[in-house]
């Protein structure tokens, strides 16, 4: 099972739906927007300066995410042992606060072993009842 912003279900298995749909949804103008800025403070926190326009505090919620662009494991027992599975885009830390906000920050620790240079912030704007994604936005660490 698949559903694309909290809208559209269908079989997971139907490429050519999941592509039209996911496609239907990027091409439509974002409800809300987001504006992040991400920097490595002094003490080596990730402080994350965000602000909304347009979320309807009520019904919507800001979710601020600091991510791991990329990472690999090798697999010692199990069905897959001896793979080395590699993965992508994983949340490291999640947050989750009003959308109806001016200029605030939220600091995150960096995963030990890890630069900010293998991490990026992430926010989007999400209908609570629906799921829907009504604002997102990225920002690289400075």
């Amino acid at each position: 099972q698949v559903v694309v912003n909290g809208k559209k279900e269908f079989i997971g298995s139907n490429k050519s739906k999941l592509i039209s749909a996911i496609e239907e949804q990027l091409n439509e103008k974002p409800a809300a927007s987001i504006k992040l800025k991400a920097i490595q403070n002094n003490s080596g926190k990730i402080e994350v300066s965000y602000s909304t326009a347009g979320g309807d505090s009520k019904n919507t919620q800001l979710i601020l995410l600091l991510v791991q662009k990329i990472a690999s494991n090798k697999i010692n027992r199990g069905e897959n042992e001896g793979k080395t599975l590699h993965h992508i885009n994983i949340v490291r830390e999640i947050s989750y606060l009003s959308s109806n906000s001016t200029e605030t920050m939220i600091a995150f620790d960096i995963p030990s072993g890890l630069s900010k240079e293998e991490l990026f912030a992430a926010g989007f704007i999400q209908d609570k009842r629906s799921g829907k994604i009504k604002g997102i936005q990225f920002s690289s660490i400075e």
